[in-house]
């Protein structure tokens, strides 16, 4: 779980990396927007990749909380945390408020089309495949 999570933080940093460009400018923002618009063979498998192991993470994750519920079935008379910091254990509820939900929209680059800005100002809507 450890090693799924490290790599989801891993992507999250590099998207975030990515899109910090945005300050640079609108030419720089534009060419990474491009760059990775030309990378059709390496986005798909990217992310089919992620979703992967985000299922793998949140697979492991039920079956951890499952192990940890089968050592102590009954629960504590009184709750004395030694070692735990809150962060560790509102790990789970977190994973699960954080999750999105069969609602959610992946949105529109996924499908294939974009909203982009024409240069005189109105907006139009083009394919990028």
């Amino acid at each position: 779980m450890a090693v799924t999570g490290l790599l989801l933080l891993l992507f999250a940093i590099f998207h975030m990396l990515g899109h910090l460009q945005m300050f640079g400018g609108r030419e720089m923002y534009n060419a990474y927007a491009n760059f990775l618009q030309r990378l059709w063979e390496v986005k798909w498998p990217v992310r089919v990749g992620l979703l992967g192991l985000l299922s793998l993470h949140v697979v492991l994750a039920i079956g951890l909380f499952a192990k940890n519920r089968a050592a102590r079935p009954i629960g504590y008379a009184v709750v004395r945390h030694q070692r735990s910091s809150f962060v560790g254990r509102s790990m789970t509820l977190t994973g699960r408020t954080s999750t999105p939900g069969p609602g959610v929209n992946p949105g529109p680059s996924i499908l294939g089309t974009t909203r982009t800005r024409c240069t005189c100002g109105r907006s139009s809507s083009r394919s990028t495949t």
